[in-house]
């Protein structure tokens, strides 16, 4: 069963026990109570931005309209992978990113208007 929420302090813990190299995300994760993909995105992150943006955020990110559209023209010219482009933009997560590509896809308006996360 998963926790519903892992303190910082948890979340660091999970990421360094897998950056230590003490197992893998899925050996790891179950110790926490939480899903392997998310410890893969915690450990992304971390490596991408360092161990203290695994922590809770107090507020919310904006992202630019200029890095929306190169993330999302990335993605669809397959030039990379979304958790590549995840971690060149800093996007904090794949789910964000998706829905990007799928306001883009439904109108590139939509994406400049109402994902403006």
């Amino acid at each position: 069963m998963f926790k519903e929420k892992l303190t910082d302090e948890e979340r660091i813990a999970a990421v360094q026990d897998v950056l230590n190299g003490n197992g893998g995300c899925k050996q790891i994760a179950p110790k926490y109570g939480i899903n392997h993909e998310t410890l893969r995105s915690y450990v992304r992150l971390a490596q991408t931005e360092g161990i203290d943006a695994v922590k809770v955020q107090k507020s919310k990110r904006r992202y630019s309209v200029e890095t929306k559209l190169k993330a999302v023209n990335d993605y669809l010219s397959l030039k990379s992978s979304q958790s590549e482009i995840c971690a060149k933009y800093k996007i904090r997560s794949r789910s964000l990113l998706q829905r990007w590509i799928s306001c883009y896809n439904t109108d590139i308006y939509l994406l400049l208007r109402v994902c403006n996360s």
